[in-house]
């Protein structure tokens, strides 16, 4: 899978709720197709390492077959303590890694 424009970032803003951050771009067949990222679940957890799981699903319907970029978000408010333990984040894709991001702050 073709993809693009990754980044990450924790949201440390003053007088705002701490928030993690990821967006980025993937290839697909055609544009009724939508990309989701999720937490994964893992039983043993990389440390210093947020797992994303990146799923595509064909919305209904008769779409032109061709190639497009759909973006991909994942967001969730978190403790300050829990989102510094993290360094970077891997997005895997039909159980195989399609990419590693450093994460970066934003104040």
């Amino acid at each position: 899978m073709q993809h693009k424009d990754w980044s990450a970032w924790r949201s440390l803003m003053p007088m705002s709720t701490p928030s993690f951050h990821v967006s980025g771009h993937v290839q697909v067949a055609n544009p009724g197709i939508t990309a989701n990222l999720s937490a994964a679940v893992q039983a043993q957890p990389k440390p210093g390492v947020l797992t994303l799981l990146l799923r595509t699903e064909q919305k209904p319907g008769m779409w032109p077959q061709v190639l497009s970029w759909q973006e991909c978000t994942y967001a969730s408010e978190m403790p300050r303590d829990m989102m510094a333990s993290f360094q970077r984040v891997e997005i895997l894709h039909d159980g195989a890694l399609l990419t590693t991001i450093e994460i970066t702050d934003a104040h």
